[in-house]
């Protein structure tokens, strides 16, 4: 056909002979028993211009063939029997080449698999790649060794339920982790700050802040209540506070103040079987987290964060600026890791002295907002009460 038509006879068939050749070519490229070699020649021959007759007809097999292989590989992903192996097929399924159509209910499946596994052979969980752990629904991860679990992405961490030895209840909320430990009558609930590392402004630079491991900080700066529950006596509470009230926040605390309510609930804890202890942030953990939060975890994962801006400080900071007095420490508006009033209500003692003299930092309802900044340093007279300083408790396991 081809000869006939670039011969230099007449052509009195050649409309015949182009439908004819035409025809022929199509067929060939559909000519393949296996589909996946048939969607080849379907590809090539819609990637050939000059093939107009069949081309609409060739773009209804190309989505079919894509739709039928698509079909054969999902069946075959989730026809594998073994929960270990099933889960590695259909991950294989979702992450290769393909139209994905049954991607949702893959994954519904590797959660199925997952179930199984975990009731079968929850030792082998542990054995599956990181890129596989990652699919999992987080769920499934929460018995995984840390260290093990210390190698999936943040995000993907952050989603999975761990139950501190320490507390009391523990789950994951739209921000993260969290947790629960009893002290006496009160409960203090923590949020999880996972390690890493981010370059962030501080004051007037640029700093460079590293966390190399995960700790648990209190969601709230420390209450009245739970002071007097740890340090009230039979004649006192022993409540250094100006504006007396168990629903504020304690404050007007001296730094050896401090440490002795932590050594006081910490034999409490150890009386009560608690295998927990608590300490004050450091000031590199608490920097680290001011720093990141007005973004969280996205800071973590780009390693560099944005300073927050005005409006921002003035939703979570309770300053001189908004009223005379302190206000409850849940009043406030929860930051990205799900803490409150981390920059305002009362500055905050760190664990670490500066210059070897004990400090506190952040701004306090007693200071203007352009004081609520992560370098506010605070170092008072020793022996000598300043009512904008308080506390917040991280806690760890004994």
């Amino acid at each position: 056909l081809q000869a006939y038509l670039v011969g230099s006879t007449l052509k009195h068939h050649a409309d015949e002979a182009r439908r004819a050749l035409a025809d022929l070519v199509w067929a060939a490229a559909q000519a393949a028993v296996d589909p996946v070699d048939r969607l080849v020649g379907v590809r090539a021959y819609l990637a050939d211009t000059a093939n107009q007759v069949h081309r609409e007809r060739a773009q209804r097999v190309e989505r079919d063939l894509v739709v039928a292989i698509d079909r054969v590989r999902w069946d075959a992903a989730r026809g594998e029997g073994r929960p270990f192996e099933r889960i590695q097929a259909l991950a294989a399924y979702v992450t290769g080449p393909g139209e994905h159509a049954f991607a949702l209910a893959a994954r519904d499946e590797i959660a199925a698999a997952a179930r199984q596994l975990a009731a079968t052979e929850p030792a082998r969980i542990a054995t599956l790649s990181d890129g596989l752990l990652a699919m999992l629904p987080p769920g499934q991860l929460g018995d995984l060794p840390r260290e093990r679990l210390a190698k999936l992405p943040i995000q993907v961490q952050a989603r999975v339920v761990v139950k501190p030895v320490w507390s009391s209840n523990a789950g994951v909320d739209e921000i993260g982790r969290w947790a629960l430990v009893s002290c006496g009558k009160q409960s203090l609930r923590l949020r999880w700050i996972p390690p890493g590392f981010v370059m962030a402004t501080i004051g007037n630079g640029l700093v460079g802040l590293s966390n190399e491991r995960s700790f648990w900080l209190a969601e709230q700066e420390l209450s009245q209540a739970a002071w007097i529950g740890t340090m009230g006596g039979f004649f006192s509470d022993n409540n250094p506070s100006t504006h007396a009230s168990p629903d504020l926040p304690v404050h007007g605390v001296l730094r050896e103040e401090a440490d002795e309510f932590i050594a006081a609930l910490n034999r409490r804890f150890e009386k009560d079987g608690i295998a927990a202890r608590v300490r004050l942030p450091s000031s590199l953990e608490w920097l680290i987290v001011v720093a990141t939060q007005s973004e969280g975890l996205v800071a973590f994962e780009r390693g560099s964060s944005r300073p927050y801006n005005e409006r921002e400080v003035m939703q979570m900071a309770w300053t001189a600026d908004d009223g005379t007095a302190p206000r409850a420490p849940s009043a406030g508006r929860p930051d990205r890791w799900g803490l409150i009033d981390l920059l305002g209500n009362v500055a905050e003692w760190c664990a670490d002295d500066l210059d070897g003299v004990p400090h506190a930092r952040g701004g306090a309802w007693n200071a203007p907002r352009a004081e609520a900044r992560a370098d506010r340093v605070i170092k008072p007279v020793a022996k000598q009460r300043d009512p904008g300083i308080g506390m917040r408790l991280v806690v760890e396991e004994r």
